[in-house]
């Protein structure tokens, strides 16, 4: 049975929050604490390399096409600021952070794509003036955060999540100036779209028509969102689709407007609605059916944070909601303890060794510190351990082969350190060959700035032949 909920009351407007101060950022990699709802999990690029958005091309080295279609993890950040006006979507693969932050990045034309890819997180963008969808979640993609975005005037969909894509969040964000915003299951025969699940909070749906969100089939958590005098209706589900409404305000243009429906178009069945703590002025509507079928947010995650609704909320979302200026100020980087780290994804040890020699010879042991203390921590640098946790087998290949890079590395590193090579400049050995021949036998430069370091010949203390183990840093081995 359905039921209205009808109050008469409006709020007043408030001024825009566009000239608001900048905010301040230390942490880059912090921001994925803040993600609520069912994309808790995501944390995009976190623990990759960091890609250098430098120039406003569609395409090539440099452009965020480029960053975003890279198969290894990105933090993605920009050098520039205008607006990218792309041809063609960008199909933003996974394990990517796409961090605006810190300029201010206009998408045109065409936009983004999360096509089948999991673990993305879209931060701080403004999209405007485009064809298409803005963003497209689709084919079994998941985990994706989309945060702090501004959307106006796009040809079809500002955000659509559709064919089986699940564990989504958009929060904070502002629409306007627009139709159809937010569309959850694109058809009523996608019955694979049960097991959608998106939270949808503290965004500003300002003058927009329709769809905030239009769900079918699956499951949407909606709260702190201020719905400000849309046009048509506010939200919609359909298809036995779940909606939990909860404390958002929805601010009518009209007595008796629709805020929250159970039915839209032709779709043969209706969906469940339950309102908790919204506040509906100005004549809104909201349209409540079987309370009891909608999910219980808590069977699923605890990391919302659900704010009363109010004048209060509504001011903080207006002011805050879409893109906003912010001050980066990052520290000097972390440091991580060898013992902690399982390395992954580095350059080659061999690489690490040629370009820092004089890390594992005599200095190091005159300074106090082993060789051996020293080629962990040089090794094991850069290295994220949760990265692996739930990985595949690559990516456990990936870890063990840190772990035997690193014992290799030890255990060379000792034999140089007890034996105090030295790696002669070309022009010292030059001299020293010619005084002397047999100093072939003992070192060979192979070119400057790629040497070759061979021990005499004879046996350690551990009964290995130095020589075999300093070779192993040859740079005409692999």
């Amino acid at each position: 049975m359905a039921s209205l909920l009808l109050v008469t009351a409006t709020m007043s407007c408030r001024p825009s929050g566009a000239d608001r101060p900048p905010v301040i950022v230390t942490d880059v990699e912090a921001l994925v604490n803040d993600v609520q709802g069912f994309a808790d999990r995501t944390t995009g690029g976190r623990g990759g390399r960091v890609y250098w958005v430098t120039t406003l091309a569609d395409r090539g080295r440099g452009s965020l096409r480029y960053g975003a279609r890279r198969r290894s993890p990105r933090w993605i950040r920009f050098r520039v600021s205008g607006t990218i006006q792309l041809r063609s979507p960008i199909a933003v693969r996974s394990n990517k952070t796409i961090d605006g932050r810190g300029a201010r990045i206009v998408i045109s034309g065409r936009g983004l794509a999360v096509d089948g890819a999991s673990n993305v997180i879209l931060e701080n963008l403004i999209f405007t003036d485009g064809r298409d969808d803005a963003i497209h979640v689709t084919n079994g993609a998941q985990r994706v955060w989309i945060d702090h975005c501004s959307f106006a005037r796009w040809g079809d969909g500002l955000i659509d999540v559709t064919r089986g894509s699940t564990d989504v969040t958009v929060s904070w964000c502002r629409f306007e100036q627009h139709d159809k915003v937010m569309l959850l299951s694109a058809d009523p025969r996608h019955t694979f779209d049960r097991a959608m699940r998106v939270t949808v909070h503290h965004n500003h749906f300002r003058g927009t028509a329709e769809r905030h969100p239009r769900l079918r089939f699956g499951k949407v958590h909606t709260y702190n969102n201020y719905y400000d005098r849309w046009t048509s209706y506010g939200a919609a589900a359909s298809m036995r689709g779940e909606l939990l409404s909860q404390a958002n305000v929805y601010q009518a243009r009209w007595w008796e407007q629709e805020a929250v429906l159970t039915h839209k178009g032709r779709d043969p069945e209706q969906g469940y609605v339950r309102s908790e703590g919204d506040l509906a002025l100005g004549g809104a509507r909201i349209v409540v059916r079987n309370p009891e079928r909608v999910f219980d947010p808590a069977e699923f995650y605890r990391s919302a944070v659900v704010g009363a609704a109010g004048e209060p909320l509504a001011t903080a979302v207006e002011r805050d909601a879409g893109w906003r200026p912010v001050e980066m100020r990052e520290g000097p980087p972390k440091t991580t303890p060898a013992a902690a780290c399982q390395p992954c994804g580095l350059p080659t040890l061999h690489a690490r060794v040629r370009s820092r020699p004089e890390m594992y010879l005599g200095s190091a042991s005159q300074s106090g510190i082993s060789g051996s203390t020293r080629c962990a921590s040089m090794v094991s640098d850069s290295c994220q351990p949760r990265q692996h946790a739930s990985g595949g087998n690559r990516d456990r290949r990936r870890h063990l082969a840190g772990q035997v890079r690193i014992v290799e590395c030890v255990r060379v590193a000792k034999a140089l350190v007890r034996h105090q090579l030295e790696v002669p400049s070309t022009e010292a050995f030059r001299r020293s060959q010619e005084r002397n021949p047999a100093n072939r036998r003992r070192s060979r430069v192979v070119a400057p700035g790629r040497r070759l370091i061979q021990a005499r010949t004879g046996r350690s203390s551990a009964g290995r032949s130095d020589r075999s183990a300093a070779a192993h840093y040859s740079p005409l081995r692999g």
